[in-house]
């Protein structure tokens, strides 16, 4: 780890992205049916993890290399968005979501609310004109987590049909919203969706607001309280296992009979 990271370990680590298969929402806990985990490599875009894929870009993007989240892909005209094809086919009762972003304005996408991320016409995370993390899932849910412009973020959420958690992290200060008394949320109904970055399915062309670093869903998963917390003491190591300040094993084997899957950071 360089001296730069040990001052600022919140910072974009840099170095090799890849699927921590020690994470609670590792390897075998997503599948291509089941949700996505991707990083931005520059003008190259955003890539998933899971299979090297290349999301499709739709519109017209920003990519920059920010001082704090490194590549990232910003979403700030009408139309523009990123997608993979139908990612859910089955009925899910639990969900677990969390994405690497900055904010560059708010109301800005369809309804007063820019959508990071959109799983199909139900399901959905985004940020209001108050800059308050919601989650759509047949109607708008306030997480109570707040996202100031200009100020990059974690955010996640784990919710099943008994309970919602979420947290936000600064990651200039490391300072950390929280919000575990959620109710439970709908499951989601057995419908093919696409996996969309950027926008929401049932308002396009509104579009996000703000600039997206690294995302992941895992469809069916439920991290409890304490699992939640402790990622978003530690946000960037579900993306970046070896550059983490918990986890040093660069040249490490994954662990036996579970493969890695990683590519290289283009930054363009």
């Amino acid at each position: 780890m360089s001296a730069l990271n040990n001052r600022r370990p919140f910072f974009f680590p840099g170095g090799m992205a890849s699927v921590d298969t020690s994470h609670p929402v590792g390897y075998g806990k997503i599948s291509r049916n089941f949700g996505c985990s991707f990083v931005c490599t520059g003008t190259n875009g955003l890539v998933s993890l899971m299979d090297g894929q290349v999301f499709t870009l739709s519109g017209s993007q920003v990519f920059k290399n920010h001082g704090v989240i490194g590549p990232c892909v910003g979403f700030l005209t009408t139309g523009a968005y990123a997608y993979l094809g139908n990612q859910s086919s089955a009925s899910v009762s639990a969900t677990t979501a969390a994405f690497i972003i900055v904010m560059s304005a708010y109301n800005v996408g369809g309804g007063g609310t820019g959508y990071m991320w959109s799983g199909g016409a139900n399901v959905g995370l985004g940020i209001n004109t108050s800059g308050a993390f919601l989650l759509y899932d047949s109607g708008n849910v306030n997480t109570g987590i707040i996202v100031p412009i200009g100020i990059p973020f974690f955010l996640a959420i784990s919710f099943n049909t008994t309970a919602m958690y979420a947290v936000g992290t600064n990651l200039i200060t490391g300072a950390v919203q929280f919000n575990k008394a959620g109710a439970g949320q709908p499951a989601w109904s057995a419908t093919a969706q696409d996996f969309l970055v950027g926008t929401f399915t049932s308002q396009t062309p509104a579009y996000f607001g703000g600039y997206v670093a690294a995302g992941m869903v895992s469809q069916g998963t439920f991290l409890d309280w304490p699992q939640l917390m402790q990622w978003a003491a530690d946000p960037w190591r579900f993306w970046y296992p070896g550059k983490n300040k918990l986890y040093r094993h660069i040249n490490a084997a994954p662990p036996l009979g579970k493969p890695r899957s990683s590519i290289p950071m283009v930054i363009g």
